[in-house]
C-alpha cells in the first residue's frame, strides 16, 4: 500500500488493510469513516502508524492521500484472536498458498493447523472451512461461473471429438438441471478407459478422473496416475483399492510411494470364499468382525 494508490471502493480498501494487518500482526482502529473519507490509526496509543484516504468524486474510488507505514509502538503485537480476520482475508492468503502448491489437498483441520502456525492466530474448523470455500472460488471461479461455461465446453467437446454425444437438460427458465455425455466412438477406437473414483463425506462414490488410452499397460497407468497426482497430491493416509493387475501395483509404488494399497478380490465359488474368509479372519480378526456387519451376499 502506498500514497496515491486507488481502490475501486471503500470496501476494497478496508479489505486490503485487513489483509495487511493480519499478515503483519497488528490491529488498527477507525478514526473517521464516511462516504467521502476513511482514516485509521494503529490501535496502540501514540503509535505513528496511520492511513488517510479520500473518495475521488464523482466515482466510488478511494485514493490513499497520506500513509505513515512505520510503527513506533514497542513491537508488533501477536493477536491470537485477530479482529480483522474473516473468510475473505484467510481465503485470499490460502488462495496464494494453494496457487503455489496445487498438488496439495487441504482438509479444514489441516488448514486450521497451517494458518494457526503461519499467521499465529486462532483459526477454528468453521473459519477454516469458510476460508477454503472462498479460496476455491478465487482459484476456480464461483459455481455460477462454472455452470455458465458448461455449454461452451460441451460445444467444443463435440466439435473436436466426433462421435461424442453431449446433452444439457435445463428447466423452463433455462437453468441447469443435469448433463450427459457418451463416448460413442469408443467401439471404433478400440481403446480403454481408466477410472479413478473416491468416497465423499456422505459415503457416496465420487468420480475423480478418467483417461482414455490405446491399451492398459504399465506406461499408461503410470501416465494416468501422474496426472492424478497433479490434482490430488500425496495426501496423508491415501489408500488405493484396485484389482490385482501388476501394472497398477508398480505404477502406484512409483507415483504414490507413501500411499497404502489394498486389493479388490472376488471369489466365484462358495467353498473358495469360505476358505479365504477363514484365513482372513484368522489373521485380521478385528477387520473381519467389522466386515461381518455387511451382508454376506455383498
Amino acid at each position: 500500500m502506498f500514497v496515491r494508490q486507488t481502490y475501486d471502493n471503500k470496501q476494497q480498501l478496508i479489505f486490503s488493510l485487513s489483509l495487511k494487518a493480519t499478515r503483519e500482526k497488528f490491529h488498527f482502529k477507525t478514526k473517521h469513516s464516511n462516504k467521502n473519507r476513511y482514516e485509521v490509526h494503529c490501535e496502540i496509543e501514540n503509535c505513528s502508524w496511520r492511513l488517510y484516504a479520500k473518495r475521488l468524486d464523482p466515482t466510488d474510488e478511494f485514493e490513499i492521500k497520506t500513509f505513515n507505514n512505520v510503527h513506533t509502538c514497542s513491537s508488533l503485537q501477536i493477536h491470537p484472536n485477530h479482529k480483522h480476520v474473516n473468510k475473505k482475508v484467510m481465503g485470499t492468503i490460502l488462495h496464494e498458498i494453494m496457487g503455489k502448491t496445487r498438488s496439495k489437498v487441504w482438509s479444514p483441520n489441516e488448514i486450521s493447523r497451517d494458518l494457526n502456525a503461519f499467521l499465529e492466530i486462532n483459526v477454528d474448523y468453521k473459519q477454516a472451512w469458510r476460508a477454503k470455500q472462498y479460496a476455491m472460488e478465487l482459484l476456480l471461479g464461483s459455481s455460477e461461473e462454472c455452470f455458465a461455461k458448461l455449454p461452451i465446453y460441451f460445444h467444443n467437446l463435440k466439435r473436436h471429438n466426433p462421435g461424442i454425444v453431449p446433452y444439457i437438460q435445463t428447466d423452463y427458465e433455462d437453468s441447469f438441471e443435469c448433463c450427459f455425455y457418451a463416448i460413442e466412438s469408443m467401439g471404433a477406437f478400440k481403446g480403454t478407459i481408466l477410472h479413478a473414483v473416491a468416497m465423499d463425506g456422505n459415503y457416496q462414490i465420487l468420480p475423480l478422473a478418467h483417461g482414455i488410452c490405446k491399451k492398459e499397460s504399465g506406461l499408461t497407468w503410470t501416465w494416468f496416475l501422474e496426472k492424478l497426482y497433479e490434482c490430488v497430491g500425496d495426501c496423508q493416509e491415501l489408500t488405493f483399492v484396485t484389482d490385482r493387475a501388476d501394472a497398477i501395483r508398480v505404477s502406484i509404488e512409483n507415483v504414490f510411494p507413501h500411499a497404502h494399497h489394498g486389493l479388490l478380490v472376488k471369489a466365484y465359488k462358495r467353498n473358495v470364499f469360505e476358505e479365504l474368509w477363514y484365513r482372513f479372519s484368522s489373521t485380521r480378526p478385528q477387520v473381519a468382525a467389522y466386515l461381518s456387519a455387511i451382508p454376506r451376499a455383498k
